[in-house]
C-alpha cells in the first residue's frame, strides 16, 4: 500500500468516525439527560434520511430547503415520539420505557419498508466537487460531513 492509498483510507476513516460520533452523541445525550435508552434511535435517523430523500427526489424541493424541512419535521416527530412512547411511562421501570421505544422501532422499520421498499436509496449529493489534496480525493460532501461532526463534538 502506498502513501496515497493510506491517506485516502485515513480520510475515509475520519469521515466514518464523524458519522459514528454524531450518532453516538445523540444516543448519549438522550440517555444522559432523560435516562432513557432509545431503541428507536437508528430508525429515527433513517426516517430523517428517507424524508430528505423523498423531498429531494420525489417532491423536487431544492436540497437546502429540503434539509430545513426535514429537520423541522424530525423535531416535531421527536416531540410526538417523546409524548407517546416515553412520557406515559416516566416513573416506571427503565425497561418499560426501553420496550416502548423498541416497539416504536419495529413499527418504524416495517412502516418504512412498506413505504420506501427495500432497494437502497441515495439522496443526490448537494456538492459534487472533488478536491485533490496530495493525491488524495476529498469531496466537498465529505468536508461538510467532517465539519458537522466536528461541530457536534
Amino acid at each position: 500500500m502506498d502513501l496515497t492509498q493510506l491517506g485516502q483510507q485515513v480520510w475515509f476513516g475520519l469521515i466514518n468516525g464523524a458519522v459514528y460520533v454524531m450518532f453516538a452523541a445523540g444516543l448519549s445525550l438522550v440517555f444522559g439527560v432523560m435516562q432513557v435508552f432509545n431503541m428507536a434511535h437508528g430508525e429515527v435517523a433513517m426516517l430523517g434520511a428517507m424524508l430528505l430523500f423523498s423531498l429531494v427526489s420525489y417532491a423536487g424541493i431544492p436540497y437546502p430547503v429540503a434539509v430545513l424541512l426535514a429537520i423541522a419535521a424530525m423535531a416535531l416527530f421527536g416531540v410526538a415520539m417523546n409524548r407517546l412512547t416515553v412520557q406515559p411511562f416516566v416513573g416506571t421501570s427503565r425497561l418499560i420505557v426501553m420496550m416502548s421505544t423498541l416497539a416504536l422501532s419495529y413499527v418504524m422499520l416495517h412502516g418504512s419498508v412498506n413505504i420506501w421498499g427495500t432497494t437502497p436509496k441515495v439522496v443526490p449529493p448537494p456538492f459534487r466537487q472533488v478536491y485533490d489534496v496530495a493525491s488524495i480525493a476529498i469531496s466537498a460532501r465529505s468536508i461538510m460531513i467532517f465539519g458537522i461532526g466536528a461541530l457536534a463534538i
